[in-house]
């Protein structure tokens, strides 16, 4: 299921995000996130009306945009 993403989500966010700087060549930053550096991330975007949208699947993020 696609749909938007909560603070709520942050924690499993964070965890996508850093595996892919810690495991891969493909990252913009060098340093992971923290569960509350994802949750600043997802308030400022939705302050600016931007989308910030997840894909659940089995009631885990499985991807985020």
């Amino acid at each position: 299921m696609i749909r938007d993403a909560t603070t709520a989500d942050a924690q499993q966010i964070a965890e996508i995000y850093n595996y892919n700087i810690e495991e891969t060549d493909v990252k913009f930053e060098n340093d992971g996130l923290k569960k509350e550096d994802m949750e600043n991330r997802i308030d400022k975007k939705k302050a600016k009306d931007f989308p910030f949208i997840v894909c659940e699947q089995d009631w885990k993020i499985a991807g985020y945009s």
